[in-house]
């Protein structure tokens, strides 16, 4: 929340719980504010030709069309003729409407678009020979104000995002054993410690 206008890249290792930590961001935003989770690494199937999520044709109009299924904004379709600088252009619109929507009733509320895997978004685009992944780019431009804008990738991944300065980059850690005892104990009440 308090990143402003700054993107927030969000590091951990795998199985640290970051897609997890994605679908939870949105309950700790202020009332009114809605928070969008885009999944790059679609179910393992990133790298596949006839699903690319690398793309901003893909990325943006899916993420900018779950704002428009839900009232804030309208939805942005795809055109055979349309460039990325255009779709990258109309996405922005489009979050502009989402504020001024989701602002209405709440003016603190905030629009929040969380990017999970982000740097399987980077992986893929280079597979396929196609450039810098919408992830890498959308950090470089300028979001509107209300908007936050999260990428979560692994550590040793980071660096494929190429995030330029001023981004606040922010590590999730792991669970201690303690926190993992409670956790399992506050489900199975039974659990030893050896459990």
């Amino acid at each position: 929340i308090d990143a402003g206008t700054r993107p927030v890249i969000i590091h951990a290792d795998g199985g640290v719980g970051k897609s997890i930590f994605a679908t939870r961001i949105g309950t700790h935003l202020p009332n009114g504010s809605v928070c969008v989770v885009y999944d790059c690494f679609g179910n393992g199937e990133y790298r596949t030709p006839s699903n690319p999520r690398h793309r901003p044709r893909q990325a943006l109009i899916q993420t900018a069309n779950a704002l428009a299924g839900q009232m804030y904004c309208q939805p942005l379709i795809p055109s055979a003729r349309a460039e990325d600088p255009q779709y990258f252009r109309a996405f922005a619109h489009r979050l502009r409407q989402a504020v001024a929507s989701a602002r209405r009733d709440c003016p603190e509320s905030l629009v929040c678009l969380v990017f999970d895997a982000a740097d399987n978004a980077e992986m893929a685009a280079s597979e396929a020979d196609d450039g810098p992944s919408f992830a890498k780019r959308l950090l470089r431009e300028t979001v509107p104000d209300g908007v936050r804008l999260v990428m979560l990738c692994r550590t040793h991944r980071r660096e494929l995002l190429a995030p330029p300065p001023g981004i606040v980059q922010l590590e999730l850690g792991a669970f201690s054993l303690d926190e993992t005892a409670a956790k399992l104990r506050s489900v199975f009440p039974q659990a030893n410690q050896h459990d």
